[in-house]
Order: structure tokens, then sequence, then C-alpha cells
């Protein structure tokens, strides 16, 4: 259900996105998300074809202290930071 609300973007998306720590997108091209995201100061679009197109969470993400810790099941789905030497 959570899905569906994010995707079709009901009034809680940045909240749901906040609360399950989504920090990046893989999504349809054409998609309202991805026009969504595109006017977001948080998210920036860093790849995009013919099919899909790929938004990332910049730090600006903290503007949105929308939901408490997303819990033990939140991963990072992108990392663009170096691996610690």
């Amino acid at each position: 259900m959570d899905y569906l609300s994010i995707t079709s973007l009901d009034r809680d998306t940045l909240f749901l996105l906040q609360k399950y720590g989504v920090k990046a997108c893989l999504l349809k091209r054409d998609s309202p998300l991805g026009t969504f995201f595109r006017v977001l100061p948080d998210w920036k679009e860093v790849y995009s074809d013919t099919l899909s197109t790929v938004f990332v969470r910049t730090t600006g993400a903290a503007k949105y202290p929308l939901a408490t810790n997303p819990g033990p099941g939140a991963r990072t789905v992108v990392n663009h930071e170096p691996p610690a030497r």
C-alpha cells in the first residue's frame, strides 16, 4: 500500500520516502514521481536513457525531517561515497 501511495504522489509521499530511508529511485522515464523529483532541490537525476531514469537524494534531505528512524529494514541503494580505506 505504501508503494502505491508513493508512486501515485499521495499527500504522504515525502513522509513515506523519509520513513523508509529511500535514498535512490529507479523509475520509468516518464513517471509522475520523476517529474516530482525534478522540482525538489534534494533529489538529483544522475542517469537517464530512453526507458528509465535514476534519482538520488542529496544532502539537502535533512530539510524534511518527516519521519523517525526508518528501522532495521532500511538500506542505502546507491552509495556515491568512496569506500572507507
